[in-house]
């Protein structure tokens, strides 16, 4: 049984205080829970970004790569074709392809 000499009336306004500052909790809680979650997608986004840069550092560096060994390659290709044996052996070895391709 309740006491007669508790009003309902306070225990009512009681109540409904602590329900307002336990909404007030949760909202502030539910904000910074999304500050943090537009945190963690900008700290994805850079390290993507970062990801993304050094996938591209190394691509460029091996296409650098890449042109050096073409570069070299039509070097002694423009070598051989200047003299005789060379013109002879750089018959042969297209000779030669055309017969394993053939």
């Amino acid at each position: 049984m309740i006491p007669e000499s508790i009003d309902m009336e306070l225990v009512q306004q009681g109540i409904s205080r602590a329900a307002l500052a336990h909404n007030a909790e949760i909202n502030r809680l539910q904000a910074e829970l999304q500050a943090a979650y537009a945190e963690l997608e900008a700290s994805f986004a850079v390290a993507d970004k970062k990801r993304l840069i050094d996938e591209l550092h190394d691509a460029r560096t091996q296409l650098e790569t890449h042109r050096k060994k073409l570069d070299q390659t039509e070097r002694k290709l423009a070598a051989l074709s200047q003299s005789r044996l060379g013109s002879l052996q750089l018959r042969y070895w297209r000779l030669r392809r055309g017969q394993r391709n053939a």
